[in-house]
């Protein structure tokens, strides 16, 4: 119909422009603009992963072409070059590199408290730059006069006007968890509880900043090969952490090869947005277990901000599947 056309072409044009616009630097009073800043550093880290430069991370498609769509045509393991990894535009290039100077060079002390810290900046950078382009979009979507007059684009109107109340709520916590860590940064303090887990060296890399249930306090987690070792870093603001926390550290804790392998494919799974894989990890995943994976994230993906949280959140939910285990490495 025509104006199920019309929606569709305004909100693709919406998606285009703020795919493309130019965000300055998220450091306060900094009126440079930023680059596109990777989570995880090349050198050292996502080289790790990469099998000829090239890494394999799931990619939703644009969300305005998931209508009749299957669950593994929404969201698919794409092949990207080491350059393309998930990045955003969250820092000047002078932030980018006199911030994060210590974890950029090797060898990286792991076990510096600010070093550890300065991985969950980056994530939370990220994070917030990430919600403040969601909130850029259905800004655009609720100002448009063209969608406001479109009878079928009420319900989509509505939608964003709900997420831009749990966006700016997001946005002031973003703000207050900056400002701690900023000042821990600075001043030499320590006001977080930090982890730091090692096991066998697995391909794999991911992030995530879930909630607690309990204090809604944002909870750490950061999974990088280095150094021949796979590393598990997490953490929270120690005022803030409870049991619910003390006990997901826990989870982390004193798991054999296998069981860390299972843990790690759930944590990607349901916990993490932001992560990567060896291609030939993804080249012989089992076609079944692929599809469960892709089935359980492309449901995440759709519902967004309305996300099984309780899912997300179940210490106790495992994948029945192994990403990691010998015979998925081929011979």
């Amino acid at each position: 119909m025509k104006e199920t056309r019309e929606a569709e072409m305004i909100l693709s044009a919406i998606n285009k422009n703020v795919a493309d616009k130019k965000w300055k630097c998220i450091i306060e009073n900094c009126e440079e603009y930023a680059i596109n800043s990777h989570i995880y550093q090349q050198n050292g880290i996502l080289n790790s992963v990469a099998e000829n430069g090239h890494l394999m991370e799931v990619k939703p498609i644009d969300i305005f072409k998931w209508q009749d769509k299957k669950f593994h045509e929404i969201t698919n393991f794409k092949r990207i070059g080491i350059k393309q990894a998930f990045s955003y535009p969250t820092l000047c290039n002078h932030h980018d590199t006199s911030i994060f100077l210590d974890i950029e060079r090797h060898p990286i002390d792991l076990n510096n408290y600010k070093n550890q810290l300065l991985f969950f900046y980056r994530t939370l950078l990220s994070a917030k730059r990430k919600t403040q382009i969601v909130l850029d979009k259905e800004t655009r979507i609720t100002k448009s006069q063209i969608l406001a007059s479109n009878p079928y684009c009420g319900s989509v109107i509505n939608m964003s006007l709900k997420n831009i109340g749990v966006i700016n709520d997001l946005l002031v916590r973003h703000d207050a968890e900056i400002s701690r860590i900023s000042n821990d940064i600075l001043n030499d303090y320590k006001s977080f509880t930090i982890i730091k887990f090692e096991y066998d060296l697995v391909k794999a890399y991911g992030m995530s900043m879930n909630f607690s249930p309990e204090s809604q306090n944002f909870v750490y987690t950061n999974v990088f090969p280095y150094d021949g070792k796979t590393i598990v870093i997490v953490g929270s603001f120690t005022e803030k952490t409870d049991l619910w926390t003390k006990q997901y550290f826990d989870t982390w804790r004193n798991l054999t090869s296998r069981d860390f392998e299972i843990k790690l494919t759930t944590f990607l799974a349901k916990n993490s947005e932001n992560w990567g894989l060896s291609p030939k990890i993804v080249e012989n995943i089992k076609a079944e277990d692929l599809n469960k994976f892709l089935k359980l994230k492309s449901d995440i993906v759709t519902k967004g901000m309305l996300s099984d949280i309780e899912l997300i959140l179940d210490l106790g939910y495992q994948m029945d599947y192994n990403f990691f285990a010998e015979n998925n490495y081929g011979s």
